[in-house]
Order: structure tokens, then C-alpha cells, then sequence
């Protein structure tokens, strides 16, 4: 059940956290604070913060298209709403709940929004608005799909998979304003003399060894399905092996959040080049006897196989 909550977001948080809690939301949401401070003066000040207009704008760029559209129906209710889809419709409110404008229980499946976040949300709301969210969203999954398969990307490189979806159409100057709307908590990349460089790669030798291991591959481009499918869906849907692998875990008594987790973990995992023994290490307690450890392992040598990948600057081993 979806419940708009007449709860204030501060009363939400109030509610929610304890002084240390709300402490170490003020450290991550990077809002200073006096040692002697009281909940409620801190309270005021992340709420303040998270409640400013273009701050919250930002981070409704990149909620997804799928999301937004789900967003959008289920905010118009004043009340309550019932969910047709739960395990759809709570996902749709994970990256607020991630940022603590929501809260989700899981217990009950049900979600709480505060109204006054469902009025900023409405408030928003708009042509302009979702216009720029579109542009900014697709630039967001392009990089997301990069951080993964490259880990180092050309401006002119980010270009290419930006403007081969249909309707998509931007200079560099502007993925260089789109890029710079995504909010720092959802950024994987610093952008340096005309390349994004994967945060984790920044000031360290992996930098370098990236480019060197790269360098004998001329990079291959995913395609937007293959970028949008990892985003949205967490695995390449179209892949008979991915999708036997998800059949097998339906079986496993996951629940839908659990097994969409698993599967994008999983299909990162073999992106970034992890090899079989470790594959299969994911697996543990899933595997019931000898005929499923069979057939998971040759499944995975063919995932392996035909998954692009990091070392092979996006190409898979089939065509190395």
C-alpha cells in the first residue's frame, strides 16, 4: 500500500532515526554539525537541505523513465493507494527511500511518503522538467553501463552511445551540462581533459593498467537495449543463458527484489571479468545436488563467453 503520509518528512526522519542515526545522515548528506547539537536542530538542517527545490530536482533527473511514469500515477492519489504490482511499484520509490525521502517497509511492502515531499514532487512536475530528466536520465544509464564495461570513456566515446537511441541528440557541451545535473551520490565518474575516469580509478596505478589492458581492443559499443536492460532489468533480458539462470533462481524461494539483486550483482560480476570459480561461489546454497551445479556451470561458461567485457574493452570472448 502506498500511504501519503499527513507526517512532515522531519516528522518522517523524527520517527525513523536516532541522534547518532541522524548524526551519520548529516555526515553522508555532508551538512555540518556541533557536537552539542540537538536531533531536532540537525533534523532541520538535513531537511532544509533535502527539501530545497533544485537540490530535489536533481535527484529526480535520474529516477528512470519507468519509475517516473509509476511516480507520477501513484502520487496523484491523496490518500492511499492500493498496489496492483508491489514488488514493481515499491521499486519504483528505492532511490527515494535511498535518500531518505521516503520510507519503505519491507515487512508490510508498504510505503510511506510525507506530503510534504509528494507536494515538491508535484511541484516539479512538468514539460520542462521531464525533458530535461530524459536527457539527463540516458546520459546517467550510458555512464552507469560505462563505469562497468570501460572504467575510462572518451567524451567522443560517450557520444556515440548517447546518440544512437532514437530521439537522442547532444553536443559535447551539452552531456557536459547533462553530466553536470547528476547529483555527486549518483556519480561513477570524474570528467578530466575530455574523459570520464571511474572514481575508483582516480590517483591510483589501476588507471594506467586499464588503458594498457584495453589498448589492444578497439572499443565496442553496447547497444541502448543492452544499456537500458542493465540499468532497468539488471541483466540483458534478451540472452536465453541470462534468463535460464533467472528461471533457475525463481525456483530458489527469492523473493522478485532478491532475485533482481542477484542478477545484476551477478551479471557485473561477469562484466568486470570474474572467472567461473567465483561465479559459482555466488551461487552457494542454491545448489542442491550434482544435476543443478552441472547445469548452472556450463550455463555460466556460456554467459562467460558471450558477455561483453571490461578487459576486452566491451567485446566478449566470442569475438576475441
Amino acid at each position: 500500500m502506498i500511504i501519503l503520509e499527513k507526517l512532515s518528512l522531519f516528522e518522517m526522519l523524527d520517527q525513523i532515526y536516532s541522534l547518532e542515526g541522524i548524526q551519520q545522515l548529516a555526515k553522508v548528506r555532508e551538512i555540518p554539525f556541533e557536537e552539542g547539537d540537538t536531533k531536532k536542530k540537525i533534523m532541520k538542517d538535513i531537511v532544509d537541505c533535502l527539501l530545497e527545490e533544485d537540490y530535489f530536482r536533481q535527484h529526480l533527473y535520474v529516477i528512470s523513465d519507468q519509475h517516473m511514469k509509476l511516480l507520477r500515477k501513484l502520487l496523484k492519489q491523496q490518500e492511499r493507494f492500493i498496489l496492483s504490482n508491489r514488488n514493481k511499484e515499491i521499486e519504483a520509490f528505492d532511490e527515494l527511500d535511498t535518500l531518505d525521502y521516503v520510507d519503505i517497509d519491507e515487512e508490510r511492502e508498504d510505503v510511506f511518503i510525507p506530503m510534504d515531499v509528494r507536494n515538491l514532487i508535484v511541484k516539479i512536475d512538468g514539460p520542462e522538467f521531464e525533458q530535461m530528466r530524459k536527457k539527463v536520465f540516458w546520459l546517467h544509464a550510458v555512464l552507469y553501463h560505462a563505469f562497468f564495461l570501460y572504467g575510462v570513456v572518451k567524451m567522443d566515446e560517450v557520444l556515440t552511445m548517447y546518440n544512437a537511441r532514437k530521439g537522442f541528440r547532444a553536443s559535447s557541451k551539452e552531456l557536459e551540462q547533462y553530466f553536470s545535473y547528476i547529483p555527486l551520490d549518483f556519480q561513477k565518474f570524474v570528467y578530466l581533459d575530455g574523459r570520464f575516469i571511474a572514481f575508483d580509478l582516480i590517483g591510483k596505478d589501476s588507471l594506467e593498467s586499464t588503458i594498457d589492458l584495453q589498448q589492444y581492443y578497439e572499443i565496442q559499443y553496447p547497444r541502448t537495449d543492452e544499456i537500458l536492460d542493465h540499468y532497468n532489468e539488471g541483466y540483458p533480458i534478451s540472452s536465453i543463458n541470462y534468463n535460464k539462470i533467472d528461471q533457475f533462481l525463481h525456483t530458489k524461494s527469492m523473493s522478485e527484489r532478491q532475485e533482481k539483486n542477484f542478477m545484476k550483482k551477478f551479471y557485473e560480476s561477469v562484466i568486470q571479468g570474474e572467472q567461473l570459480a567465483g561465479l559459482l561461489n555466488q551461487f552457494e546454497g542454491y545448489l542442491r545436488d550434482e544435476d543443478e551445479v552441472l547445469f548452472v556451470t556450463r550455463t555460466l561458461k556460456e554467459i562467460i563467453k558471450e558477455t561483453p567485457q571490461y578487459k576486452y574493452h566491451g567485446r566478449n570472448a566470442y569475438e576475441i
